[in-house]
């Protein structure tokens, strides 16, 4: 397991933010992103500091998980009737946009859906998946763990390597409401979306 740096930092977060978790325009995405570099550029050095190296912890931990993810979607997700990257409610949220300004290797170029009506995620691909690198999708697609690959976990992984796992996950939420943590407001005005 990567070490990640220990940092003592004490937050009242408990949950990360959900107003960016719906679908956004191109115009509103746009801000978004501004908004939050502009945020970073005025932060002190030593909050930059602060978030730079949970972003790097965070990068570090879910690259860690890689293997192991794609194990147990390789073994689930062909045979899938219900899959992920269908459900309604995957989007990106403030801290995944958070971390990816501040990680600086790639901001993607739109929301995961541009309406409700959306079908697939709009990075999914029939016969393949999801086009994003784990690092750059929203942190849910990693996250989140369907009952078949928790059965696999279950019978396959002794529990010496599921504590393992536990651990890094304990470990990027750490960071990740570290992150929260320096969120600045984001206000947009949002326009309804219909489902027809």
């Amino acid at each position: 397991m990567i070490q990640s740096p220990i940092i003592s930092f004490h937050s009242k977060i408990t949950e990360e933010p959900a107003f960016l978790r719906k679908p956004l325009t191109s115009k509103e995405w746009q801000k978004v992103r501004e908004v939050l570099a502009d945020h970073i550029e005025r932060l002190a050095p030593t909050d930059k500091k602060i978030l730079v190296e949970s972003a790097l912890s965070v990068a570090k931990l879910l690259k860690e998980l890689d293997d192991f993810m794609n194990f147990l979607c390789l073994h689930t997700c062909p045979r899938c009737t219900d899959i992920c990257c269908h459900a309604k409610d995957v989007f990106y949220n403030e801290v995944d946009l958070f971390f990816l300004t501040i990680y600086g290797d790639f901001y993607p170029p739109s929301q995961t859906r541009s309406s409700l009506s959306q079908e697939f995620c709009s990075y999914w691909e029939p016969f393949h998946g999801c086009r994003l690198e784990r690092l750059f999708r929203p942190y849910v697609c990693t996250w989140f763990i369907c009952e078949d690959q928790v059965r696999i976990m279950e019978t396959l992984l002794p529990p010496r390597k599921r504590r393992k796992i536990d651990a890094i996950y304990a470990d990027i939420r750490h960071h990740r409401l570290i992150l929260a943590s320096f969120l600045p407001p984001i206000r947009l005005t949002f326009k309804k979306y219909l489902t027809n």
